[in-house]
């Protein structure tokens, strides 16, 4: 970094890190079930938004050109992040289902306090 674009270095915000922060502590604590849960709602949500941006960009003319304009010609390769993860997980809640009742099975209780601490009671 030049010594002049040290004082225009990026910093992050702490608020960026709570996604991962909360995955570590589903790991740490061993919370499978919540971590299927979890998953269950999230990498839907996450996928909607990849496909929407990857729709955008992909028919967005001045996106392309701005692509050009750095070499890059194959938009679709460029993409490819977002495709990737905007196609869905085939039987993921299926999957989550059987994860948390395993961990029910094994420990006798739901295993998603973590989850059910986060959504807030109905009325």
């Amino acid at each position: 970094v030049a010594e002049e674009d040290e004082e225009d270095h990026f910093v992050s915000d702490p608020r960026a890190q709570s996604y991962p922060a909360f995955w570590s502590l589903l790991a740490l604590e061993g919370d499978t079930a919540a971590a299927a849960a979890a998953a269950a709602v999230n990498f839907p949500a996450w996928g909607a938004a990849c496909a929407r941006i990857h729709a955008g960009l992909s028919k967005d003319k001045a996106t392309i050109k701005n692509f050009a304009a750095r070499g890059v010609e194959d938009v679709a390769d460029a993409l490819a992040f977002l495709e990737f993860f905007a196609t869905p997980l085939p039987d993921l809640d299926a999957m989550a289902a059987d994860v948390m009742a395993r961990e029910f099975v094994k420990t006798g209780h739901p295993g998603c306090d973590a989850v059910r601490d986060a959504v807030p009671a109905q009325v």
